[in-house]
């Protein structure tokens, strides 16, 4: 005679989802679309174009307060570096963020899910692919709509390894929630 499964009490529903950020990591402000977007410099004006508010030595001069983010500002970042004086300086760095191969194969998965017009080997899909895999490796999964600023040391890094022929950059932008998302949903 059949009999259903017994239900295990170990078993807890959601265990494994990602956790959201920790409300300690960031400020928030609300966003037009009622969500929160996380500024992690929120308050800090008169950045642009010096390096004043560096504490790594590392970061390069950009041209917006909202991107001028040392990462030894960034909990997430000092978290993940320790006592290292600059995150760029973590022994994984090289590998997760800056290796062609690994952006390659992100970018390779992207587009089978996303977009198969993606140019994989150009240093703006390599750059964004950088972008996102220290963004995943810091903050783990966001979901949509959820940005973080990326340290200037760590774009600085980035762009030196594929830069814009044009050497202009976009930098941090609010999420658009109609915009397509990097990863699959």
């Amino acid at each position: 005679m059949f009999s259903p499964p017994r239900r295990s009490s170990s078993l807890q529903p959601y265990s494994k989802e990602p956790e959201g950020p920790r409300e300690d990591e960031s400020a928030t402000r609300p966003r037009s679309d009622g969500a929160e977007a996380v500024i992690e410099n929120e308050g800090r004006g008169g950045r642009a174009g010096n390096l004043d508010w560096c504490e790594c030595g590392k970061c390069g001069r950009l041209e917006r307060d909202v991107d001028c983010l040392c990462c030894r500002e960034s909990p997430a970042a000092v978290a993940r570096c320790g006592e290292l004086s600059c995150f760029v300086l973590h022994a994984s760095f090289e590998a997760v963020c800056l290796n062609s191969d690994v952006l390659t194969v992100v970018l390779t998965a992207h587009r089978q899910f996303r977009n198969p017009r993606t140019d994989i080997h150009s240093n703006r899909s390599l750059r964004l692919a950088a972008y996102f895999q220290y963004t995943w490796w810091v903050h783990g999964f966001l979901g949509r709509g959820n940005r973080r600023v990326i340290p200037s040391c760590v774009v600085s890094a980035i762009r030196q390894r594929y830069p814009e022929p044009s050497g202009q950059y976009t930098g941090f932008q609010e999420a658009d929630m109609d915009e397509e998302p990097f990863w699959p949903e």
